[in-house]
């Protein structure tokens, strides 16, 4: 995308880096368990996956990041793309794109991660034509999404969520979350693996704040704000000691920054910045289970549209 929409701070802000994000995959091994992964080639699978790495140190630094999703779709068209998400064996990827003056959810697939995603597909059953729909969570089963959506107040973004009931089924209708509480303006939600977390970031003018919420069989609790986490774009290592998050007051200047803890329940020691991955603007958005590779948007390329990079710790 060539500048930042404005919809309202929170939708402008973590909209801005606007990503593609994928459908999700079940635990099926390489063969990626939904409709997205037609067309994705699995040539050189076998090649690709024997020379990765089979882990990391967790703490290791990054490698340089490398480009996942571009912003232009293959079409020419000028799309900017952000805010990935991805099924726990990285071959879906669930995203938001910038099409025109709206912006949409999308996904891709494909059968090894080191090759790249298929075609990119509009999560049609979510997307409403004339709103914003963006920063796309998705559970780490695949049957549960929350994303932000500007749809009941054009301007004014807030939390929607839609449940499928198989990962080859689409997701029913979006219906609005009404349970978190008065807090201002919702965006960049974040499901933890467990499925019993939603964390997700609040703009209120210059301030940007992390909320939480218990998800459980009914629903979605109140939140309640985080005060250890100074930032915004919350993201959690699957055991919860580990919390990556931006700090800054849009796309444009955002930091990556990463703080631990040490029980799931405990609040987080003071965040460092990570230095090899900040470089134009950065936001994080995934972490793989093993965490040896951070899925981030960024504007480090020439024409400082968004794009999906990852970058990966070595052994």
């Amino acid at each position: 995308m060539g500048g930042v929409l404005v919809l309202g701070a929170a939708l402008a802000a973590c909209a801005s880096l606007e990503g593609l994000t994928t459908s999700s995959a079940g635990d099926a091994g390489n063969t990626p368990v939904d409709a997205a992964s037609e067309g994705a080639s699995d040539a050189g699978v076998a090649d690709a996956d024997a020379a990765r790495p089979t882990t990391c140190a967790w703490n290791a630094p990054f490698a340089t990041p490398r480009v996942v999703v571009t912003s232009d779709g293959g079409d020419g068209g000028d799309d900017g793309v952000a805010q990935a998400q991805l099924s726990p064996d990285e071959l879906v990827i669930y995203f938001q794109v910038r099409n025109g003056a709206n912006h949409e959810l999308y996904r891709a697939a494909r059968t090894s991660k080191e090759l790249p995603f298929g075609a990119r597909v509009p999560m049609t059953e979510l997307n409403e034509p004339a709103a914003n729909d963006t920063n796309i969570a998705v559970s780490s089963d695949g049957l549960l999404a929350v994303f932000t959506s500007d749809r009941l107040d054009a301007g004014v973004p807030d939390f929607f969520v839609a449940r499928r009931t198989s990962l080859v089924a689409s997701f029913d209708t979006p219906s609005p979350i009404t349970t978190l509480g008065p807090t201002p303006e919702k965006s960049c939600a974040f499901i933890t693996k467990d499925g019993n977390e939603l964390w997700f970031s609040v703009v209120d003018g210059p301030e940007r704040k992390t909320y939480l919420s218990p998800i459980t069989g009914a629903g979605f609790g109140k939140a309640t704000l985080r005060p250890d986490v100074n930032g915004w774009f919350p993201i959690l290592s699957d055991d919860k000691l580990t919390i990556y998050y931006a700090l800054g007051l849009s796309s444009l200047d955002n930091a990556v920054r990463v703080a631990h803890r040490d029980g799931p329940l405990e609040p987080f020691r003071p965040a460092s910045l990570v230095n090899e991955v900040n470089a134009a603007g950065e936001s994080p958005s995934w972490l793989s289970p093993d965490q040896c590779r951070l899925y981030i948007t960024t504007r480090r390329n020439i024409d400082k549209r968004p794009e999906i990079f990852v970058a990966e710790r070595m052994p």
